[in-house]
């Protein structure tokens, strides 16, 4: 290979090089920007025993008012304490998956605590 020749790949090596560091600096705040909005969608979580009283209705396919509202007020029950509502614990049961939902309400003791370490409101951990 010859010395010209040589020069030549190394400059074609040093064009693709600087065009693809420059393409990687110029799509950088692109894909930053894709990013955040994946990472910041906006939550449907409420933080409410109306909110995850509808989340184990919908888990449970139950659509009657007085389920509802017999759900709320147990919830009331046991994650507000004088007007404070425990709306960490219920966003934490507001992410759970239909299956471990029902199971928390309902009683399925198979060693999964969703909420474990959430503080209790009334010294319970789950609805009855």
């Amino acid at each position: 290979m010859t010395r010209s020749a040589v020069r030549r790949s190394w400059g074609n090596l040093v064009r693709w090089g600087a065009a693809g560091i420059s393409t990687a600096l110029l799509s950088a705040p692109l894909l930053s920007c894709v990013r955040y909005a994946r990472v910041h969608v906006r939550s449907t979580r409420s933080g409410t025993c109306e909110g995850a009283c509808r989340h184990y209705a919908d888990c449970k396919d139950d659509e009657r008012p007085e389920s509802l509202q017999s759900c709320v007020a147990d919830c009331r029950d046991i994650y507000v304490h004088e007007g404070d509502v425990d709306s960490e614990s219920l966003m934490e049961f507001e992410d759970l998956d239909c299956k471990d939902a029902v199971a928390f309400v309902e009683g399925d003791d198979r060693g999964r605590n969703p909420t474990a370490g959430s503080r209790p409101v009334k010294g319970r951990a789950r609805a009855q």
